[in-house]
C-alpha cells in the first residue's frame, strides 16, 4: 500500500472521530435552546448520540466500513489521475482546515454558551479567534515544512504557546471560581485534607456551603445537586485524586477553576507527538484540529473540571499499552480521579490480556491496582466504610433527575420509569458489551472506547461530561493502528451470520436487556400517590411569577403535604439543568386535598411571566406532573 492510501485511511478515521465529536455535542445545543421539551427532543438527543457511537465505532474498528473504503478508493483514483504522489491533498489542505474550522466554530455560537455564565461573550470571541489563528499558523508551518526544512516543526510550539496563553487569560478572568458543586466539594475536601480531616466522612463535609458562602457571598445554590427528599448533596463522591488536584489552589490561593487550565492543551501536544512520529507529518494537524476546535471541549476548558486528568492518563495508558507497567500505572491513576473511566476498565483489561499475553496482563493489572490504591489508601485505612459508601453514593443517593437522553422520560414524569430501571439498564448494557466484545474481539479491538457513548446514554443522570472525552482519547488509535500493520482499501467484510452461537448470544443479550431492567422496575415502581389539580398564579413582580397556587391531593398516609417539593422546568431555554426549584408556603386543607401556595427558594428561582412550563410535584419515588402556559402573568 502506497503513502497516499495510508494517508487517506488515516483521514477517514479522523473524519469519523470528528463527526462523532460533533454529534455528541448536539444534545447540549438542543437543550440550550429548547430545555426539557419532551419526547421529540429526547428522541433527537438520543439519535445524535447513537449516530456518534456508530461513527466512533466505525472509526476504531479493525476494518473500515465497506462504503467508506469504496468512497476512499474513488477519491484515491481521482487524485492519482490528476496529480503525482497525492500532492493535491497538500494543495487542498488549507481549504479543508478552513472549512472544518468554520464547521466547528458555528456550534459554539449556536449553543448559546452565554446561558452557562461561564465565560463572558467577549472572551468567547477572543478564544475562538486565537484558536483559529493559531491552528491556521500550524497549517502554514507544516505546508512550508513539506517544501523546505523540518526545522520548522519546532515552531509548532509557538502557536500552541500563544493558544495556551489566550486560554489562560480568557478563562482566568472570565471563569467562575466554582462553576459546579462538584468542584466546590473537591476544593472543600482538599481544604479538610490539609487540616488532617477525612472528607469521606459525611458529617465532615456537611458545612461546605457555609464555608463557601463565607468566602464567596451570593454563591448560587441553584447549581447544587438537589435530593428527591429535599436539601442538597454535601458529601464527597469521587476518588482521592480529585481532591489532590485542588490542593495547589488551596496552597497558592488561586481560582480552583483555573488550576487545571494548563492541562487542557496537553492532549493536543500528546496527539501531535504521536502522529508527528509517523512519516506523514502533515496528518498530525488533523487530530489537533479535531481536538482544539471541539465546541464541547471549549466549554469544558472554561469550567476547569478534573476530567482532564483522567483523560490525559487514559490517553497515556492506551498509547503505551505495549508497556504494561507504564500503561497499568496510568490507568490506575485515571481510575483514582473519577468513576467515569471505570466503565471501560473491563474492556481494557480484556484488550491487554488479548494483545500482550497473560504475563504482561498480570503486570498491567498489578500496577493498575497499586496506582489506584496509592492516593486512596490513607482514606481507606482511616474509614473504609465511609470511603466505599462515598464512591457508591452517585448510585445510592436519591438524586433529582437531570441531563439528556431517555432518562428524561422518567424524571419529567412522561413515563413511570424509576431511577433503578435506568441503573439496571446501564449495568445490563455493560455486560452485553462485554459479551459482544469477547465474541467479536478481532473486529472490535480498540473499539471499546466507543462503548461508553451508549452505556452512559441510558444513565439516570446522563451528562455530556461522560461522553465528550472518549473521542479525544480515540484520536490516538489511528496512529497505533498505522504503526502495527497496513490496511488495504479493498476487500469485503463477511456478513454476520446469526446461527448457532451467534443466535444464543443475541437471545441472551435480548433477555438481559429486557428482562432484568423490567424486573427491577417492577420491584421499584414510581408511585403516583400525589395528584395535581387546578393551577393558578398567586402573585407576580418585576416580570416574574413569585407565587403559584396548586390543588394537591395526597393518597399516601405516610406522606404529608409539607414534605412535597416542586420543580418547574420551562419548555424553552433554562437557567441550568435543575430548572427552577420551589417549596411550599401556606397549606390550606380542604375536603379533597389541600390548596398549597408554592414559592421559589430564592429570587433567582422566579420564573418569567410568559412561557410554557412543566411543573413536577415530588417526594422520593412519588411524583405528579402537569403543564401550563402563562401569558402576561395569567394562565391560559
Amino acid at each position: 500500500m502506497n503513502g497516499s492510501q495510508e494517508n487517506l485511511i488515516l483521514v477517514i478515521r479522523f473524519s469519523f472521530i470528528a463527526i462523532s465529536s460533533a454529534l455528541i455535542a448536539i444534545p447540549q445545543i438542543l437543550w440550550s435552546e429548547f430545555g426539557y421539551q419532551g419526547i421529540l427532543l429526547i428522541a433527537l438527543e438520543s439519535f445524535s448520540i447513537f449516530l456518534g457511537f456508530l461513527f466512533l465505532l466505525s472509526g476504531l474498528a479493525a476494518k473500515l466500513p465497506v462504503p467508506a473504503l469504496n468512497f476512499t478508493q474513488k477519491i484515491l483514483s481521482r487524485i492519482e489521475a490528476e496529480t503525482s504522489g497525492g500532492k493535491l491533498l497538500i494543495k487542498l489542505a488549507p481549504l479543508g482546515f478552513l472549512a472544518y474550522t468554520v464547521y466547528l466554530i458555528v456550534p459554539v455560537f449556536l449553543s448559546g454558551m452565554e446561558h452557562y455564565g461561564a465565560v463572558p461573550f467577549n472572551y468567547e470571541v477572543l478564544l475562538v479567534i486565537a484558536t483559529g489563528s493559531s491552528l491556521a499558523m500550524l497549517a502554514l508551518l507544516h505546508l512550508m515544512e513539506t517544501k523546505t526544512s523540518r526545522k520548522l516543526t519546532r515552531l509548532f510550539y509557538l502557536p500552541i504557546a500563544a493558544l495556551a496563553l489566550t486560554w489562560a487569560i480568557a478563562f482566568w478572568v472570565g471563569s467562575p471560581k466554582f462553576p459546579t458543586d462538584e468542584m466546590l466539594l473537591d476544593y472543600y475536601s482538599a481544604h479538610l485534607t490539609l487540616q488532617g480531616i477525612n472528607p469521606y466522612v459525611v458529617t465532615n463535609t456537611s458545612g461546605v456551603f457555609g464555608f463557601i458562602h463565607s468566602s464567596i457571598p451570593g454563591f448560587p445554590l441553584s447549581i447544587g445537586t438537589p435530593l428527591l427528599t429535599g436539601g442538597l448533596v454535601t458529601s464527597l463522591s469521587y476518588p482521592a485524586l480529585s481532591i489532590f488536584s485542588y490542593i495547589p489552589a488551596q496552597i497558592l490561593g488561586i481560582s480552583p477553576s483555573a488550576t487545571l487550565l494548563p492541562l487542557y492543551v496537553v492532549p493536543a501536544l500528546m496527539i501531535f507527538s504521536l502522529y508527528s512520529g509517523l512519516k506523514y507529518r502533515l496528518l498530525s494537524l488533523f487530530p489537533v484540529f479535531i481536538l482544539l476546535l471541539n465546541p464541547s471541549y471549549l466549554i469544558q476548558t472554561g469550567l476547569g473540571y478534573p476530567d482532564i486528568l483522567w483523560t490525559i492518563l487514559m490517553l497515556i495508558s492506551v498509547s503505551t499499552y505495549k508497556k504494561p507497567a507504564l500503561s497499568g500505572l496510568s490507568v490506575g491513576l485515571a481510575l483514582a480521579v473519577k468513576q467515569i473511566p471505570w466503565v471501560v476498565f473491563p474492556f481494557f483489561l480484556i484488550f491487554i490480556f488479548k494483545e500482550t499475553g497473560r504475563r504482561a496482563g498480570i503486570v498491567w493489572s498489578t500496577f493498575a491496582v497499586v496506582a489506584f490504591l496509592l492516593p486512596n489508601l490513607p482514606f481507606i485505612a482511616s474509614d473504609p466504610s465511609s470511603f466505599f459508601h462515598a464512591l457508591a453514593s452517585p448510585g445510592l443517593l436519591p438524586l433529582i433527575g437531570i441531563g439528556f437522553g431517555p432518562s428524561q422520560l422518567g424524571f419529567l414524569g412522561i413515563l413511570p420509569l424509576s431511577r433503578e430501571f435506568f441503573t439496571a439498564l446501564v449495568v445490563c448494557l455493560g455486560i452485553s458489551f462485554v459479551i459482544v466484545y469477547i465474541s467479536y474481539y478481532d473486529r472490535l479491538r480498540f473499539a471499546f472506547l466507543a462503548f461508553p457513548l451508549i452505556i452512559f446514554l441510558f444513565n439516570y443522570r446522563f451528562l455530556l461530561d461522560y461522553e465528550i472525552f472518549w473521542p479525544i482519547i480515540a484520536l490516538a488509535i489511528p496512529a497505533l493502528m498505522n504503526t502495527e500493520k497496513g490496511e488495504t482499501l479493498s476487500g469485503e467484510h463477511k456478513r454476520v451470520s446469526l446461527k448457532g452461537k451467534e443466535k444464543a448470544i443475541a437471545l441472551a443479550i435480548a433477555v438481559l436487556l429486557l428482562g432484568v431492567p423490567l424486573g427491577i422496575q417492577a420491584m421499584h415502581p414510581v408511585t403516583s400517590d400525589i395528584s395535581m389539580g387546578d393551577i393558578s398564579i398567586e402573585s407576580t413582580g418585576n416580570g416574574n411569577i413569585t407565587a403559584i397556587s396548586l390543588n394537591i391531593l395526597v393518597e399516601n398516609g405516610n406522606l404529608s403535604y409539607g414534605q412535597i417539593l416542586y420543580r418547574i422546568v420551562p419548555l424553552s431555554s433554562m437557567p441550568n439543568l435543575n430548572g427552577y426549584l420551589w417549596q411550599h408556603g401556606n397549606i390550606t386543607m380542604g375536603i379533597k386535598g389541600a390548596m398549597i401556595t408554592i414559592l421559589p427558594e430564592n429570587s433567582q428561582q422566579q420564573i418569567p411571566a410568559n412561557g410554557n412550563y412543566r411543573i413536577i410535584a415530588y417526594y422520593g419515588a412519588n411524583s405528579s406532573t402537569s403543564q401550563f402556559t402563562v401569558s402576561n402573568g395569567n394562565i391560559t
